[in-house]
């Protein structure tokens, strides 16, 4: 027995209404329904008007109806018959077998229908109504249940958009804090870096070599607080699509510059020992150097603070020349990472357990952005550890080669996107002007695109442009570029940038733009030799 007949004979019995002009056909339904095996409460009438009439005074589990009444004919009767009892199942008895008729019934909310003649004179016939008003009664109820639950989806989506609505708006006042305390850090760090700089070159009086100790330590705090505010603000920067990112070709020494003097005063006060060994014949590579330089540092400082007394740090790079890039790596021989805490190190606001004898914070961000900022440069970071050993992070940068560049970029906008997105060439080709103009006109540019776009200059006056987006995503920037242009010309003192002329190339889908941007991008190069030559 199956589950539905199980169902039904565990009910009370069956209040059913039957809506039949025909006392024949009416007389031989209640038979039916007599032999079945199952209870039911019939009542019957003959017309629409008392049908509806009953509906509105009584409660019945199931409509047995006729399409043919003296009131009303056709799908009409169950339009009026839905209007009065929306969720009562409806079982409908017709003259004529019709693939269009129960389409149409089907639609009108029917749960079933039979062929009147051949189901009532057929000895199975009280079977078969019997099972089709059960089934009905169980379509019904879980049609039912599929409106309850939908009507109980709609209601949570629209509380969980509330929340999303509420919560962004709290993200936005709390990256607005966030960026307001960051700024007002900036100011105290800076006068203390200020005086602790004039107290240690002797310019208030001699420094005894305890105090030049003590000032060290103020200056090395000073810098790692004022490195927690620029992470901040850059995640700030980050999370709302504001961080400019100005690629072109540099070395690993000029990004190294400006920030080893620092990195060797704290691995001086520390008791580390830094050594920094870069290979023969590096080539250039193509990034943004300040972001470049800000990885490097966030990894030595990360590599110092953990390592352990007397220990070291090292600092190398080389050339891979399969892969097309610059490999840097930062390694430490302190305590090393666990196994399982390799996958989260570089989330937000993660700390893993460096052993009691380091009592350093920090908020837990500096890995964070080196991932985010080596992405950005178009590389990749990766790090293996090992226990009371030692860690080594290792991150890469493509060399300084056009087609190289592109095909990493493209590379990256794969990975961020739908391979059906669409990605565009656009040139920008400017007025003749002095290499100093031009040279702002390239800042200007950066400023415009957004970090999901890439600039390659092609020649003292032109630039190549691969953006995310197609002709309309073009035209945005063609406007916001002159527009922009206009008004820093307007503010501007001295010559203004040179005027520029746009054209774009594509638009091409991800999955197609390999072959056509390599293809572009060589005849540009081509171009420039055939220029140069």
């Amino acid at each position: 027995m199956g589950q539905l007949e199980m169902d039904a004979m565990s009910h009370d019995p069956c209040c059913l209404l039957l809506v039949e002009d025909d006392p024949g056909h009416a007389e031989l339904a209640q038979r039916a329904l007599a032999n079945s095996g199952a209870a039911y409460d019939v009542e019957w009438v003959t017309c629409l008007a008392d049908a509806v009439s009953r509906l509105r005074t009584a409660r019945f589990d199931v409509l047995l109806l006729d399409l043919t009444l003296p009131d009303c004919r056709g799908l009409e009767t169950v339009a009026t018959l839905r209007r009065h009892q929306p969720d009562l199942p409806v079982v409908v008895l017709t003259s004529t077998a019709s693939e269009e008729l129960a389409m149409e019934l089907l639609k009108q909310g029917v749960q079933d229908y039979l062929v009147k003649d051949s189901m009532l004179t057929d000895r199975h016939g009280g079977e078969l109504l019997a099972r089709a008003i059960r089934y009905a009664m169980h379509r019904q109820q879980a049609g039912a249940e599929i409106q309850r639950l939908y009507r109980h989806s709609q209601r949570q989506r629209e509380l969980l958009n509330q929340k999303n609505h509420r919560l962004g708006k709290l993200y936005s006042v709390a990256q607005k804090v966030v960026e307001n305390i960051s700024h007002e850090f900036r100011t105290p760090l800076t006068v203390i870096k200020e005086y602790v700089s004039l107290i240690q070159e002797g310019l208030l009086g001699a420094v005894t070599s305890e105090q030049e100790r003590y000032l060290d330590v103020i200056g090395d705090r000073t810098e790692d607080l004022s490195r927690m505010v620029e992470d901040m603000l850059d995640i700030s920067k980050l999370d709302a699509g504001m961080l400019t990112v100005r690629r072109a070709e540099c070395t690993v020494e000029e990004a190294l510059r400006p920030i080893l003097p620092g990195l060797n005063r704290k691995a001086a006060i520390k008791g580390v020992h830094l050594h920094v060994s870069l290979g023969e014949s590096l080539p250039s590579v193509y990034c943004d150097i300040d972001k470049f330089g800000h990885t490097i540092s966030n990894l030595a400082v990360n590599a110092i603070k953990f390592c352990r007394d007397q220990g070291y740090v090292q600092i190398r790079a080389w050339y891979h020349e399969e892969a097309n890039e610059v490999v840097i790596e930062v390694a430490d021989d302190g305590p090393g990472i666990h196994d399982k805490d390799l996958a989260r190190i570089f989330h937000r606001f993660t700390q893993v357990d460096a052993g009691a004898a380091n009592q350093e914070r920090g908020f837990g961000l500096g890995l964070s952005i080196a991932r985010e900022l080596v992405d950005l440069n178009l590389g990749q970071i990766t790090v293996r550890s090992q226990l009371h050993e030692g860690s080594c992070f290792t991150f890469t940068l493509p060399i300084a080669n056009p087609r190289v560049v592109a095909d990493r970029f493209l590379k990256r906008l794969t990975r961020q996107s739908d391979r059906s997105a669409a990605v565009s060439l656009c040139l920008f080709r400017t007025d003749d002007a002095s290499a100093e103009a031009l040279d702002d006109f390239e800042s200007f540019l950066y400023y415009v695109l957004r970090p999901n776009d890439l600039a390659l200059r092609t020649d003292r006056r032109s630039w190549m442009v691969i953006m995310a987006g197609d002709a309309e995503g073009f035209e945005k920037l063609r406007r916001r570029a002159t527009k922009t242009l206009h008004e820093t010309n307007r503010n501007r003192i001295g010559p203004p940038l040179p005027r520029f002329m746009t054209q774009l190339v594509g638009p091409w889908n991800l999955s197609e733009e390999a072959l056509a941007i390599e293809r572009n991008v060589a005849m540009l190069l081509a171009q420039k030799e055939t220029t140069h030559a």
